[in-house]
């Protein structure tokens, strides 16, 4: 039999998750690459935020699409629209079309809708997450597998988005929804490559 994880995209929210044990994190941060940000811990070449792709290291965006769940770029990436988070702000509806659903198959309305202004600010966000939160965070307690760690300050201007109206079963809300600018603190969840020995992210997204 399978395992439904409470991350996939139809299933229960992550939080419902028990955590497994581990063993120590191997951040595998580069170690000699062009513009190595070291304030960041973050393998990006210098440069504004852009999402130009020859801007982000192969390895750090590596981290962020190779867990069989992984999200993040697709519902809360540079490409994601103000459209697009108004319309899961109101309704559920993911940018890449997915819903997450309760028991009775109900759709799921976040409380919060946000995206990072560019691919490569997510990248920023992640390293900042890894080289800090999630360091201290394996070695409080070296015996997770999966690990969510929530309002973690970046340090600079990450992203924006919407937050809803009502209650997460109304899916057809009318009326302006609160618009959120300037958001510096984001939530990440990571669960280490048991073969690879990599953290992996399955998602990170600007948290209000």
């Amino acid at each position: 039999a399978t395992e439904t994880r409470a991350w996939e995209k139809t299933s229960v929210p992550l939080e419902s998750r028990p955590l497994e044990s581990l063993q120590l994190l191997n951040l595998h941060q580069p170690k000699a690459i062009a513009g190595y940000n070291d304030a960041l811990g973050s393998p990006l070449a210098a440069g504004g935020a852009t999402d130009t792709a020859s801007k982000i290291d192969p390895e750090a965006k590596s981290l962020l699409t190779s867990h069989s769940d992984a999200h993040s770029i697709e519902r809360h990436g540079g490409a994601v629209t103000d459209e697009q988070l108004e319309t899961r702000a109101r309704t559920g509806v993911a940018p890449d079309g997915s819903v997450k659903t309760k028991a009775n198959g109900n759709p799921i309305v976040p409380p919060n809708s946000t995206a990072f202004h560019s691919d490569e600010a997510l990248v920023k966000s992640d390293q900042a997450v890894r080289a800090g939160s999630l360091k201290k965070a394996i070695s409080d307690d070296p015996s997770k597998t999966v690990i969510k760690l929530n309002n973690v300050d970046v340090g600079f201007d990450a992203g924006r988005g919407y937050s809803r109206i009502g209650s997460s079963s109304q899916t057809n809300l009318q009326g302006p929804l609160l618009r959120i600018d300037k958001i510096s603190k984001v939530t990440a969840v990571y669960e280490k490559n048991a073969t690879t020995g990599k953290w992996e992210t399955i998602t990170i997204y600007p948290e209000p």
